[in-house]
């Protein structure tokens, strides 16, 4: 007897990053950064909510920093994160209804600028 279980795929389309929340982010990143700051990068991973929003953002790689000032840095940078503006969330294929996801993104800071990208 051969027994064949069917697996129900959810085919969604991925969140995507809004501009809101690079602008924002980046803009709160040079207010709160220590002069010193020796952080280059932070690779976020998060759950998205159905209304775009990070839930959890948890530093997955860091390069650079291990200051006081640095580790008090990246901690009101997490609390920036959760409040920033919403993603666009990840959408179910079949109904185009919003659906939790995971995401994950970076953020390279330099001393001129700030880039804050989606990772696939």
């Amino acid at each position: 007897m051969i027994t064949t279980l069917a697996f129900a795929q959810s085919h969604k389309t991925a969140p995507v990053l809004t501009t809101a929340f690079t602008d924002s982010l980046a803009h709160q990143i040079k207010r709160i950064a220590p002069p010193d700051l020796s952080i280059s990068k932070l690779v976020y991973t998060s759950t998205i909510s159905v209304d775009g929003v990070l839930i959890k953002p948890l530093i997955m790689r860091q390069i650079g920093g291990g200051t006081i000032a640095e580790n008090d840095f990246v901690v009101a940078l997490r609390s920036l994160i959760i409040a920033a503006p919403a993603w666009s969330p990840a959408l179910d294929a079949d109904t185009g209804k919003p659906v939790e996801d995971k995401v994950s993104f970076t953020i390279e800071i330099d001393k001129k600028e700030i880039k804050i990208k989606q990772n696939k």
